[in-house]
């Protein structure tokens, strides 16, 4: 197994700017957020590898709608 690297909301949400509350929205409405990994019983996390493809995603829309 490569070297997985979890983020925890918190960690995710700072990384972000934005608030935990704003994690779980983005979780639910978006249907390309990155998945959550449950840690423990009330532990979530975010692998680090989708979130990364999940951000290069958004840039790349982005970009295409200001070229647009």
């Amino acid at each position: 197994m490569s070297n997985l690297k979890i983020i925890r909301i918190q960690d995710l949400a700072d990384r972000l700017s934005v608030s935990r509350q704003t994690i779980w929205r983005l979780s639910k409405k978006d249907p390309n957020f990155p998945p959550k990994v449950r840690l423990t019983g009330q532990c979530v996390g975010f692998r680090e590898d989708a979130v990364e493809a999940w951000l290069d995603s958004r840039t790349e829309s982005s970009t295409e709608e200001v070229a647009a």
